[in-house]
């Protein structure tokens, strides 16, 4: 399974970039955010 890590900056388009990549690749985009809730539950 590919793994693409990524950061964002305001104005990089990083979130047009990750659908992109989400949508050529067929892989889920997993943001910050998942992961820690997942984190968390730990």
């Amino acid at each position: 399974m590919p793994l693409v890590a990524m950061t964002r900056e305001m104005g990089s388009l990083g979130m047009d970039v990750a659908r992109i990549l989400e949508s050529e690749l067929r892989v889920p985009v997993v943001y910050h955010e998942m992961i820690n809730n997942l984190a968390d539950k730990m």
